[in-house]
C-alpha cells in the first residue's frame, strides 16, 4: 500500500531523502561556526548515490566525495543470462530520461565544475568508461583537475583507504593543502549521543511529519473525484472519456491496419505439431 500510494501521487522515496539532505544544509548554514563556502557532502553506497543527487541539485555543496554509489552507463540496458538485470537501485535508472539521452553519468556532470571524487571497489570497463566521459565534460568546462577517481581494492565498504582519500580531497579544495597520511585513533560516538530526538527518530518521537503524512497531504490536494454517471447515456460518455485518458497516458495509438498473421513454419512433434505464426502489431514490429 505505501508504495502504491507514492506512485499514485507521482512522488518517490528518493526525492524525500534529497530534500532531507538539503534541509540539513539549511540547518548547517544557520550555525555561526559553519563556513558557508566550505560545505562538503560525502557518503558510501546508498549514501554515495544520495551524495550524487544532493550535490547535483544543491550548488551550496562546494565539494563532493561519492563512494561506491554507482557510476556507469545504465543505457543501453545489457541483459545477460548469467547476471541479474541491472542494479536493484531503481533511482540509478533514468527511464524515460534515457529516451532523451540522459544517463547516470550526466548527473555527475551536473556537479561540474565543482570538485568531485568518485570511488569504486575495483576499476572496471563500465566504471572507467563513465569516468572518462565525465572527465571530458569537466575538461570542457576548464576544470579537468576537479574530477578524480579512486579504487578501494577492497570489498564494498567505506575503508580506511577511502576515508583518507576523502579527507585529502576536502583538504585540497577547502584548505589548499594535503590531508593527513594516517588516520588518527578515535572513539566512535555512541548511538545515544547522536540522537536528535528522545526516541531516536522523528516518527517514534511523534514530532514533525513522516513520508506517509506528507504523501497523504499531497493526495488530499489532488483534483476532486469525478462525478459518477447516473444514467446509461452518462455511463457511455464516462467510459469513453476514461478510455481516452488511459490511452493518452499509455501512449496507445489506434491502428486501422490488420494484424497480418503470417505462417512461419511447422515443427512436427510426436503425436502433434507446432504451428509458428507471427502477428504484426504495427509496421516493423
Amino acid at each position: 500500500m505505501p508504495g502504491h500510494l507514492l506512485l499514485l501521487v507521482g512522488e518517490n522515496l528518493t526525492q524525500f531523502r534529497i530534500w532531507d539532505g538539503m534541509r540539513a544544509i539549511d540547518y548547517l548554514l544557520s550555525r555561526p561556526e559553519v563556513d558557508a563556502k566550505r560545505i562538503g557532502c560525502t557518503g558510501h553506497s546508498d549514501g554515495g548515490t544520495l551524495t550524487l543527487f544532493i550535490s547535483a541539485l544543491d550548488e551550496r555543496v562546494q565539494c563532493a566525495a561519492m563512494h561506491e554509489g554507482g557510476k556507469r552507463h545504465r543505457s543501453p540496458l545489457e541483459i545477460r543470462p548469467e547476471t541479474p538485470v541491472g542494479t536493484g537501485d531503481v533511482e540509478q535508472h533514468f527511464f524515460p530520461a534515457a529516451i532523451y539521452g540522459i544517463d547516470l553519468p550526466d548527473v555527475h556532470v551536473a556537479i561540474a565544475p565543482r570538485p568531485l571524487l568518485a570511488t569504486i571497489e575495483n576499476y572496471s570497463p563500465g566504471f572507467n568508461a563513465a569516468a572518462r566521459e565525465i572527465s571530458e565534460r569537466y575538461a570542457l568546462l576548464g576544470a579537468p583537475e576537479k574530477i578524480a577517481t579512486e579504487e578501494a581494492t577492497d570489498p564494498h565498504a567505506l575503508t580506511m583507504k577511502l576515508r583518507l582519500a576523502t579527507t585529502d580531497w576536502f583538504c585540497r579544495w577547502f584548505y589548499n593543502r594535503r590531508g593527513p597520511e594516517r588516520e588518527p585513533d578515535y572513539v566512535p560516538e555512541s548511538a545515544e549521543d547522536l540522537y536528535c530526538t528522545p526516541n531516536r527518530s522523528v516518527r517514534y518521537s511523534q514530532q514533525g511529519e513522516t513520508i506517509f503524512s506528507l504523501v497523504l497531504k499531497t493526495q488530499a490536494s489532488l483534483p476532486p473525484h469525478r462525478k459518477f454517471p447516473t444514467s446509461p447515456t452518462e455511463l457511455e460518455s464516462y467510459r469513453a472519456a476514461i478510455s481516452g485518458e488511459i490511452a493518452e497516458l499509455l501512449h496507445i495509438r489506434r491502428n486501422s491496419f490488420l494484424l497480418e498473421a503470417r505462417h512461419l513454419g511447422t515443427t512436427p512433434r510426436k503425436g502433434y505439431q507446432v504451428e509458428k505464426v507471427e502477428f504484426i502489431s504495427e509496421p516493423g514490429i
